[in-house]
């Protein structure tokens, strides 16, 4: 259920705001999938680094390289590029204790 439908809903409007929170709070599972996510990023940019993009176009790098290995397009890469994934997973994984 949305915010939106609690809105209209007009028994559902003198719900507590915990409620809303709860539906909007990040589950286990979608920190989980985030994780998986930007270490495939990680991976993805641990491949390209190997490879000099200033020599070798970046599309090829991805038809020859990046595509068989990953199989994600040319926009994913992009993104998987430009993703800061150890600022990412460190807000995800929150305060180290033992530091």
């Amino acid at each position: 259920m949305y915010y939106s439908q609690i809105t209209k809903n007009p028994n559902l409007r003198d719900t507590s705001w915990g409620f809303i929170f709860v539906l909007m709070s990040a589950t286990k599972q979608k920190i989980g999938r985030k994780r998986n996510m930007l270490l495939r990023y990680k991976d993805i940019q641990q491949e390209f680094n190997k490879y000099d993009c200033r020599i070798i176009p970046i599309t090829v790098i991805h038809r020859e390289y990046i595509f068989p290995k990953f199989h994600i397009s040319r926009d994913t890469l992009y993104r998987a590029l430009n993703t800061p994934v150890e600022e990412e997973l460190q807000k995800i994984s929150g305060p180290n204790l033992f530091e």
